[in-house]
């Protein structure tokens, strides 16, 4: 910390008489505030004197220098010493010499821009009403002017903050809309922008029905209606979202002054600014208030379409017709008409542009369904011949392209639109390369959009013969522009290749260039030619191909192993190698085949390829045309090397590596000998990865060492390394309670090898199932957590795997070991492992079946209700796998009295979601109706149980279920039963085994009633409806579409719903809310609605959005926040338009008070980092959005909220 002597000594320098000491001074006294230091008030004065002095110095340096240190300052000094230092820069700006007055104009925008806001709201309660009086001065108008422009940023950052200042402000930049001078003008509409982002309804009420007042006044004026008009526009721009109400007297005030496109006398340069305006804030209008917009929209496209034509100097001719003349004629046409643009006083141009993209704005706003005409009329004026407006229409159109995609309407349209982009690609070299960069753009978005057969063999060649002129450029990035459109159109399969002969030398042409992003694009293409020619599962005769193969690799080779090309190079370089070694393999020559293996193979000795090359080896071995170079990669890198690669803490290493040895591994011809302690190597690296704490890792690691031991010959050290490494840590991962899926399937398979190939002993098949429930038992005391029952459920699979793989003999002494342990300690381990095995085979005859039956009636077995549920499903998997035993369990389930009917129930579903679809539908009418009975009855765990079950029959016996389940329940008077049939139907559309077909067959006319029930009164048919549009939003759609309107709004009423009641528990009282299951319930309803892009009302999401913001519950308003965040990417200009709604809950969640240290801590920060992801993708809205710009800039000024930001944004 600087001491008050070398502060006083940079001070007196600050006085010197040279101007170099003086800018250094002040430079070093810069460093020195950007310490740590403390300054008393006495030095704060002096300090803030000698800053302000500075900028009054003659040297322009120092000046520049000053205000640097007047924003470092204003973090250092008190409350009152920023208060002293904006009025006395306020009064050198109103008061001041002119020479200096942007100076001092510069330090207090950098005081608004960097003064902490806790000092900032005050001092600028002090200067909004200083500024506005200069704003009135009619003496200066360089006054005036930095006046305004200072207001416009206190309003932009503390407009809340000098709400009682907004009349006086709004009043005095009305008053300057009217000022002599141009510039004061339009600042005066960026004041009154800033202005509309905090004020009130009433103000910007006064504010819109002045400037239209002031519109309708001007009538055709021009130089009347201009200032109002910009001033419409320049507000929208800013706060357009705001401005929706008024937007039945806006759309009208702002066509009005447009005239008639067809009024050729109407061309002068004032009249046509005057357009420009007027379409400009249309555009912002119909951006900002889509909804509002919409019933203004039709009328807008039909002027804007006529503005986009006006071009009264210009005569287009027949152009359609001479668009099919031959290609030197286009030529020349092309050179004469998009040449002809020497006319300087024309400035319609100007109208046309901002009538495109007025065209751009409401295409936003319609339905795709209705763009089909505005994207031909777009394709119509390809034909302008003014490049700035060319641009902008084939831009628009590639984005109605991208919105059309994969409909038939853009099938139709896509011919017309490839033909018309010819003309401007076809120019000279050289010439309008933003027309040609635009096109390549939009044949490029067709090429990915159109639906499959929309593009013929004249377009895909029209579109290869556009990526030649283009790779024929001489600009590098129209060079590059060509070849992405080729690799685009070689993306469309069998539609490309007719293109394939061009396709391949311009990829090596590319692959030759001297720019490295165009190498990288020719590396990708050569991977798409690749790809086009040989699918990794055609057929190919013998030698066909390989000129394309050998073409390809003589190319890329020479990129993979040159020591000087770039990084990235050698990657595609190393990717296009192992592409189309994998597909072409097959039919590649053998040296040809060993050399770009060896290639690969070396690349693994540098680190920054490594990854890479691992990737390309695995796909290789990964390809069925490839199944011979395992043992050469193998042969050539050793498996020990390869291995290695564990040993590094890199995960992308240690990933990339697993992929590729387990792809090898698995490709190896069977007892292969590798090299002596390969295997063994190989096997307990991989070992040490097979852990819960990255289970993808651990997934990949146990595939390959499943495929280790599968496929290779274990020596004595293999096998030591399997019982020292593997197993320990293969059993440790079985009792994880966290292994599940994919991962729990590869360490099934590791004991499965190990069994197999082990030869006895500890790696044999009794001692295996032995460790594995001791596992099991050693984890649940060192941990009751690990435990729980997914962890016995993995051992049980485990278990069932290796019976299921062992031969008669063992596995009939296996089940008969499980059977015994039903009683004992291991009983809920045991029964699992029954299910799990029953299921893979027929235990019918070994007395699994019986013994779990007698386990349903048990009464003296510990932990009672989960031993006889876990026996319940057991049992009906066991009957799964014995199908033949199924009429004996409907016997069961037939008694009556049926006092274990609940748990029959749990092993019929079983049964059905497992046995032989064939079984079921013979017994299909005699099962559902047992179901219904059960439904009908007076338990309600039993009715839910019998619909669920319905509900899984119905994807085997659809009809079944529809007509002798579904109607009656339908019927029925008691809404429980209707209740019911919602359950069931949300089973059947989240069925594995159902096709849509045969759901929506079932469900289609049956889905209203099931609907409605989101009406009823009574609280659980509403949650159980709310789950069947869930299931239906995620796994079968169609179901919706019929019904989408109905639905939407119910899901909104639910999102709102709250049913609080008080419950007296004697010593105090509990607030109890029963609608919140069904708020989380419909929000997340919506969320895969919004995820499936199938919502139809966006804005009215955004509302409930807004109202789940503010919910008072966490979990509500983290769920709104993910769906903030889903909607923003979705539909930006809905959210725009609800910014304000949306803020203001958004900035309470962002500073709520958290008291650190307690118990809920984690969780609410974990609230508030939801709550700044939401802001975060609100601010990055395309227009932006002031409010979060402004909650942000809050946030930063917290060092904790700062530091979550900065975590967030890495």
């Amino acid at each position: 910390m600087a001491s008050p002597a070398a502060l006083n000594a940079l001070l007196d320098k600050t006085s010197d008489w040279d101007k170099d000491e003086r800018y250094m001074a002040t430079n070093d006294l810069i460093q020195e505030l950007q310490k740590d230091a403390q300054l008393d008030a006495a030095m704060e004065r002096r300090v803030c004197a000698a800053v302000l002095r500075q900028l009054d110095d003659k040297s322009t340096d120092v000046q520049s220098i000053a205000v640097k240190c007047l924003g470092v300052l204003l973090k250092k000094v008190r409350e009152a010493q920023v208060g002293e230092i904006s009025d006395k820069l306020c009064s050198l700006i109103l008061d001041g010499t002119d020479e200096l007055r942007d100076v001092y104009s510069i330090g207090l925008k950098t005081l608004l821009r960097d003064v902490p806001r806790a000092s900032g709201e005050a001092v600028a309660g002090r200067l909004a009403a200083r500024l506005v009086g200069g704003v009135r001065d009619d003496a200066k108008a360089e006054s005036r002017v930095e006046a305004l422009e200072n207001l416009t940023d206190l309003l932009k950052r503390f407009g809340a903050a000098v709400a009682k200042d907004h009349g006086a402000v709004l009043d005095a930049a009305l008053q300057r809309l009217d000022d002599p001078k141009n510039v004061v003008r339009k600042r005066a509409a960026h004041c009154l922008a800033a202005l509309a982002l905090t004020c009130s309804e009433p103000h910007l009420e006064k504010l819109t029905t002045t400037l239209l007042r002031r519109v309708d006044a001007a009538g055709r004026d021009a130089s009347k209606a201009r200032t109002p008009v910009a001033a419409i526009g320049t507000v929208a721009r800013g706060v357009g979202q705001r401005l929706g109400t008024h937007l039945d007297r806006l759309v009208p005030a702002l066509v009005a002054p447009l005239g008639d496109a067809d009024d050729a006398e109407s061309n002068d340069p004032e009249r046509n600014e005057l357009r420009e305006t007027c379409l400009h804030g249309l555009e912002e209008l119909v951006r900002r208030c889509p909804a509002e917009a919409e019933a203004h929209v039709d009328a807008l496209l039909e002027t804007a379409l006529a503005f986009a034509a006006f071009d009264p100097n210009y005569s287009y001719g027949d152009e359609d017709e001479e668009m099919d003349a031959d290609d030197e004629e286009e030529d020349e046409e092309y050179e004469d008409d998009y040449g002809d643009e020497d006319d300087d006083d024309d400035t319609s141009w100007k109208v046309r542009r901002a009538a495109v993209r007025v065209c751009g704005a409401v295409a936003e706003a319609k339905p795709r369904s209705s763009l089909v005409d505005l994207a031909t009329a777009l394709v119509g004026r390809f034909k302008e011949r003014e490049e700035n407006v060319r641009v902008d229409v084939v831009e628009t159109l590639t984005k109605l392209v991208k919105t059309m995609a994969q409909t038939d309407a853009l099938a139709a349209l896509a011919p017309q639109a490839c033909r018309a982009c010819k003309k401007p690609i076809s120019g000279k070299v050289g010439d309008n390369l933003k027309t040609k960069s635009a096109c390549f753009g939009l044949l490029r978005e067709l090429c990915v959009s159109a639906p499959p057969g929309a593009l013929g063999e004249e377009d895909v060649r029209l579109v290869a013969e556009a990526s030649g002129r283009g790779l024929a450029e001489k600009s590098q990035s129209l060079k590059l522009e060509g070849a992405k459109l080729l690799r685009s159109a070689l993306a469309r399969g069998e539609e490309a290749k007719c293109i394939v002969d061009d396709a391949v030398p311009r990829a090596i042409d590319a692959v030759k260039a001297e720019w490295y992003k165009l190498i990288e694009e020719g590396l990708r293409l050569c991977v798409a030619v690749a790809e086009l020619v040989r699918p990794i599962d055609a057929d190919m005769a013998e030698g066909e191909g390989m000129d394309v193969a050998s073409k390809l690799l003589e190319a890329a080779r020479p990129r993979l192993v040159a020591g000087a090309v770039d990084l990235e190079i050698r990657e595609r370089a190393i990717e296009c190698v192992g592409d189309v070694t994998a597909r072409f393999a097959d039919v590649m020559d053998s040296e040809l085949l060993k050399g770009a293996v060896s290639d690969l193979v070396e690349q693994l000795d540098r680190e920054a390829t490594r990854c890479s090359a691992l990737r390309a080896l695995a796909v290789i071995a990964n390809s069925p045309r490839s199944s011979a170079t395992a043992t050469l990669v193998l042969e050539k890198g050793g498996l020990g090397t390869l291995s290695s690669f564990l040993e590094h803490h890199a995960r992308p290493l240690q990933q990339a590596t697993l992929e590729a040895l387990g792809a090898l591994l698995r490709t190896l011809p069977p007892k292969s000998k590798l090299k002596a302690g390969d295997v063994a190597c190989t096997l307990t690296n991989a070992s040490t990865l097979a852990k819960d704490s990255d289970l993808h890792l651990a997934h990949l690691a146990t595939k390959s060492i499943a495929a280790a031991v599968s496929q290779c010959t274990l020596d004595k050290k293999a096998k030591t390394a399997c019982e020292n490494d593997v197993l320990p840590a293969a059993l440790t991962l079985a009792a994880s309670p966290l292994l599940q899926g994919a991962p729990l399937d590869g360490l099934a398979d590791v004991f499965e090898a190990i069994a197999l190939k082990g030869g006895g002993g500890a790696l044999g098949f009794d001692a295996l199932l032995s460790a594995l429930p001791d596992a099991a038992r050693v984890a649940k005391e060192e941990d009751p957590v690990r435990g729980s029952r997914q962890a016995r459920k993995n051992v049980a699979v485990v278990i069932a795997r290796l019976c299921a793989a062992a031969d008669a003999s063992t596995l009939k002494k296996a089940v008969a070991n499980l059977v015994n342990q039903v009683g004992d300690e291991n009983k809920l381990l045991a029964v699992t492992a029954l299910g799990e095995l029953g299921r893979r085979c027929d235990l019918s005859k070994l007395g699994a079946i019986s013994t779990l039956t007698a386990c349903l009636g048990a009464g003296d077995v510990g932990d009672a209700d989960e031993a006889k549920t876990a026996a319940a499903a057991a049992l009906g998997s066991c009957v799964a796998g014995a199908p033949h035993e199924l009429d004996g369990l409907l016997d069961a389930l037939d008694e009556d009295p049926c006092p274990r009917e609940y748990l029959l129930l749990i092993a019929l579903r079983e049964v059905v979601a497992h046995a032989p679809s064939d079984r079921i539908k013979s017994v299909a009418l005699r099962l559902v109706q047992r179901l219904l009975t059960a439904v009908q009855g007076n338990q309600e765990a039993v009715a839910d149980s019998a619909a669920e079950c319905a509900g899984a029959l119905a994807a085997i016996a659809p009809e079944a279920v529809a007509q002798h389940f579904l109607d009656p329940l339908l019927n029925a008077s008691d809404v429980k039963h209707k209740a019911s049939a919602a359950a069931c139907a949300k089973a059947a559309t989240s069925a594995k085994l159902a096709t849509d077909a045969s759901v929506a067959a079932a469900l289609v006319d049956r889905l209203e009633p099931l609907l409605k029930l989101l009406d009823d009164e009574d609280l659980d048919c509403k949650k159980k409806s709310l789950g069947l549009v869930h299931a239906a939003a995620h796994n079968r759609l169609s179901l919706l579409e019929a019904h989408s309107g109905f639905v939407e709004s119910r899901l909104a009423t639910l999102a709102a719903l709250k049913i609080e009641h008080v419950v007296d528990l004697g010593p105090f009282k509990h607030k109890v809310d029963d609608g919140l299951p069904l708020r989380k319930a419909a929000l997340a309803a919506l969320a895969t609605l919004v995820d499936r892009k199938a919502i139809q009302d966006t804005a009215g999401c955004v509302d409930v959005v807004a109202g789940a913001l503010a919910d008072k519950n966490a979990d509500v308003q983290a769920q709104a926040h993910q769906l903030l965040v889903k909607l923003c990417a979705l539909d930006a200009a809905s959210v725009l338009a609800k910014a304000d709604a949306i803020c203001e809950p958004l900035d309470k969640a962002v500073h709520k008070k958290i008291k650190e240290g307690t118990a809920k801590d984690d969780r609410a920060w974990d609230l508030v980092r939801s709550a700044l992801r939401a802001v975060l993708a609100v601010k990055e809205l395309p227009g932006g959005c002031p409010r979060a710009d402004a909650l942000l800039e809050k946030a930063r000024a917290k060092d904790k909220l700062a530091a979550e930001l900065a975590a967030l944004a890495k």
